[in-house]
């Protein structure tokens, strides 16, 4: 009796373990854009402004002080009314468990922006896991494929700097009221 209960959940742990690879290969994959040069992960934005570049330098100063509380620019890499640069850091979250959803670690990651005759570009890139030292995300993306905590950090990421491009565009795109 002892050896059938025990094959029988070895059957159904090997079931439940398929299915959840299953369920792996099911989810969509998120956009997980790879810049050539460097090799690392970047989201992008552009957008063309009729306001003055030095206007727009001042709205992307404002936004890169005020939207996130964990900006902070870096000035040794900015060029006054052409280039910004700047560290942020968010919470990774982890699936949902039940109600709870937890915290996986800190994410670290570059937030550049030029403007150069009312163009602006906003990248995000450099995503890394807060360490004593760089510890870029790009290796992850081999576990994905089998993994779905994986899979669902890289959609995490991919919504949160959608989010994060859409409120610079927003907050610096915006013409005066007539």
């Amino acid at each position: 009796m002892r050896t059938y209960l025990l094959f029988l959940s070895l059957l159904l742990s090997l079931g439940i373990s398929a299915q959840t690879k299953s369920e792996v290969k099911k989810m969509p994959m998120a956009n997980v854009p790879i810049k050539e040069e460097t090799k690392q992960i970047y989201y992008t934005t552009t957008f063309n402004s009729e306001l003055a570049d030095s206007v727009l330098y001042k709205r992307a100063v404002h936004w890169y002080k005020t939207a996130y509380k964990s900006m902070r620019i870096q000035n040794e890499n900015c060029v006054q009314f052409s280039k910004l640069t700047g560290r942020a850091e968010c919470d990774l979250l982890g699936l949902k468990e039940g109600k709870e959803q937890p915290t996986d670690g800190r994410l670290k990651f570059t937030v550049n922006t030029t403007i150069e005759k009312g163009k602006v570009t906003v990248e995000i890139t450099r995503f890394n896991i807060q360490d004593a030292k760089f510890n870029p995300i790009e290796p992850w993306l081999k576990f994905q494929e089998q993994d779905l905590k994986y899979k669902y950090y890289f959609i995490y990421i991919e919504e949160y700097s959608k989010k994060l491009l859409d409120s610079f565009v927003e907050s610096v795109n915006v013409k005066k009221a007539n």
